[in-house]
């Protein structure tokens, strides 16, 4: 995790703040989180309004597939 340079390693997928007009899934995003994906050759495409938090939400699947030891 040190060595991916993340811009900020302290995000993290347990921080990120369900908002309704965010239109996120909690369930959605800690099944992602789990990193089953990788596993299952499965993509994630992040499409939505400008300053909606698709940086921040795709920086903790970042971490969280670090944390898995997987390379992001």
């Amino acid at each position: 995790i040190c060595n991916a340079g993340y811009a900020d390693a302290a995000i993290c997928i347990e921080n990120i703040e369900h908002h309704p007009e965010q239109k996120l899934d909690r369930e959605q995003t800690q099944h992602r989180a789990s990193c089953t994906y990788p596993k299952k050759v499965h993509n994630h495409i992040v499409l939505e309004v400008t300053g909606i938090g698709k940086t921040y939400l795709t920086g903790g699947l970042d971490m969280s597939a670090s944390r898995s030891f997987y390379s992001a």
